[in-house]
């Protein structure tokens, strides 16, 4: 049974485990702060972009959020092996929460490559994370990408009201962040995008 995923339940807290001989239990993910981190890195200006379709039909919904040319940023920073990740977007003094699991939790979900880490799942909140660092401004790069009924159901509607943060954070303390404020690119018809300021 080693390398089988399963789910526990310890002190109300549940944890995804993953049986390696003896089961090992991992830290549970992360939770959103109620309002955004502060000094998280930047990506550079008019270079993070974010699309939400909100369907009626679930299976259609789509989450793409895009964080490119940003500020210096180690691969260190992003954790080895990598830690949990939660994905934030703040909207209208809420948040929506979609949590990666750490490569302890999901071993088989992510891959080192020669900048960064790669993550795919095709049953978590967030289906595809690309992490590449950048040793100079401009280099580092985040594609975050979740589709359909497994995206977080408190989804932002459509028309989505601005300004608009998302942040990704990581268990290290590590951040990085972009702000969306008015005008969007199309607010209507159940599509959302825009780019950072």
């Amino acid at each position: 049974m080693t390398g089988e995923l399963y789910v526990a339940e310890q002190g109300g807290d549940i944890f995804r485990v993953e049986a390696t001989g003896t089961p090992d239990v991992v830290p549970p993910c992360l939770g959103c702060p109620a309002t955004p981190e502060t000094s998280c890195r930047q990506p550079g200006a008019g270079k993070a972009s974010i699309f939400i379709k909100n369907d009626g039909d679930d299976a259609k919904d789509r989450f793409t959020w895009k964080w490119l040319k940003g500020d210096v940023t180690p691969k260190s920073a992003f954790g080895n092996p990598p830690p949990n990740y939660v994905l934030c977007t703040y909207v209208d003094s809420s948040v929506v929460q979609a949590d990666i699991p750490s490569a302890a939790a999901c071993p088989s979900c992510w891959t080192e490559t020669a900048t960064g880490f790669k993550f795919r799942s095709d049953t978590d909140e967030i289906t595809r994370l690309m992490l590449k660092s950048g040793d100079v401004p401009g280099k580092a790069k985040i594609i975050a990408k979740g589709k359909g009924a497994a995206l977080p159901d408190d989804l932002p509607g459509v028309p989505v009201t601005q300004p608009v943060t998302v942040q990704l954070i990581n268990s290290d303390g590590e951040c990085w962040e972009a702000s969306y404020s008015m005008p969007p690119t199309k607010n209507a018809n159940g599509i959302f995008k825009d780019k950072s300021d």
